[in-house]
């Protein structure tokens, strides 16, 4: 049993509470890591010190890895899976939002929230994209839609 061992057995449940709100997984990934890096010659001088660094960037790497993305693909077979509409000022409204100054994904949102006629939280769920995510790229079409004239609430 090497130093960092013992201190890792005598230190455990004290580094559990202190650690608590990155979680046990956290806490044994971090246990691996250092002892990987003395494995492969790292002399660490600091156990505590070093091991709570550790264990904060595996947490905040765990926080990048969950980020949501759109899956573009999915919005568009959605998008045609919904039946055209005719009602005149969807298509106005629909018209107004084509041009370059916003992005494929932002107008495929745009259009399947005005489309669906449902809340950012209902949207998320059939498209697979966060409510945040939406809100984000489909808040400035809104927001220049207001500005022209049209009535516009985002409903979460």
């Amino acid at each position: 049993m090497t130093d960092f061992d013992e201190w890792f057995s005598e230190n455990y449940d004290i580094l559990r509470r202190r650690l608590i709100k990155y979680g046990d997984d956290i806490v044994n990934d971090a246990y691996i890591k250092c002892y990987q890096a003395i494995e492969n010659g790292l002399v660490i001088r600091n156990y505590a010190s070093y091991f709570a660094r550790v264990a904060r960037n595996l947490w905040i790497s765990s926080k990048r890895e969950i980020k949501p993305t759109i899956d573009y693909d999915n919005m568009v077979d959605i998008a045609s899976t919904v039946a055209p509409d005719d009602n005149k000022d969807y298509n106005d409204i629909v018209d107004l939002c084509d041009c370059d100054c916003y992005s494929e994904k932002a107008k495929t949102l745009f259009e399947l929230y005005i489309k669906y006629k449902k809340s950012l939280r209902k949207l998320a769920a059939e498209v697979g994209v966060s409510k945040t995510n939406i809100h984000y790229h489909i808040a400035p079409i809104i927001a220049d839609l207001r500005e022209l004239g049209q009535n516009f609430t985002i409903t979460s």
